[in-house]
């Protein structure tokens, strides 16, 4: 989830989603020959990636609760005769007003080949009036496709989504990607793991950007935000400002927001069938 001009946008966020779940880390089977028994399990093949399409609508703000009535009465009850089994609706509490981002889950690409959801549940007529309308209430959009990084995220597993998430989108300096993954992995996941952060998710972006890397903190309320996050690790001074020294020789921009879910234009959980 990227910034279009100043809206923060999902993923976080944002974010989830993430914001989906991870599917688990894959069985690791024992390997064949001496000490492998006859009922030693096949190993089993990686579970696919979690994608999704972040979608970032700046709305005219006299449209705004149009819009919203639009998307509750018209968008939601389509997608979910087509199938999708979750959507969730975010809009921004810092950064650019009047913005909602969107964010679903993709299969896979082959999914673009076909009709979109909304063509297969309205039909080809009813959904170009129904994009017709958006188009009329927009001043601006964008899309993003992103890929969560279950080896970089901490994931509780919750069973609803997040009211809140920070989202932060930072722009790694040419060269310097595998730096930061080495910083994220080795300094500040295990950082926040001893912090006692639940959940944390880490998206690349794969196309609609330039490469970003996206981080989604899910809060549950805005007191959460008051404090040092690192200091329940109780890592001491001269470590946390390392690892921020570290993180800073690898960016060139970082932008940070703080985004809303909006519960009556969102439905549904990853992992789970449509509502």
């Amino acid at each position: 989830m990227r910034k279009s001009t100043n809206a923060a946008v999902i993923a976080a966020a944002i974010m989830g989603v993430a914001m989906t779940y991870s599917i688990g880390a894959r069985a690791q089977a024992p390997q064949g020959g001496r000490g492998a028994g006859p009922g030693a399990q096949a190993q089993q093949p990686p579970a696919p990636p979690q994608r999704i399409q972040v979608t970032v609508n700046e709305i005219r703000p006299e449209m705004i609760g149009a819009y919203d009535e639009l998307i509750k009465n018209d968008a939601i009850p389509a997608f979910k005769k087509a199938g999708l089994p979750w959507r969730w609706m975010w809009t921004s509490v810092t950064g650019a007003g009047f913005t909602r981002i969107s964010i679903q889950p993709i299969a896979n690409y082959a999914e673009f080949d076909q009709p979109g959801a909304l063509q297969r549940a309205l039909g080809p007529g009813p959904a170009a009036t129904y994009g017709a309308m958006v188009r009329s209430m927009l001043t601006s959009t964008h899309t993003d496709i992103e890929t969560l990084n279950v080896a970089q995220s901490i994931q509780s597993g919750m069973t609803a989504p997040p009211p809140l998430a920070v989202l932060q989108v930072f722009t790694i300096a040419q060269g310097k990607n595998a730096d930061f993954n080495a910083s994220m992995t080795m300094d500040f996941l295990p950082a926040l793991k001893k912090a006692g952060v639940k959940d944390f998710w880490v998206y690349n972006t794969n196309f609609g950007g330039n490469g970003e890397i996206v981080t989604v903190r899910p809060v549950e309320k805005f007191a959460a935000l008051d404090g040092n996050l690192f200091a329940a690790a109780n890592l001491p001074m001269e470590v946390l400002q390392q690892m921020f020294a570290k993180r800073a020789a690898t960016v060139t921009n970082v932008a940070t927001d703080i985004i809303r879910l909006l519960p009556d234009l969102s439905y549904g959980m990853p992992g789970g069938p449509a509502q």
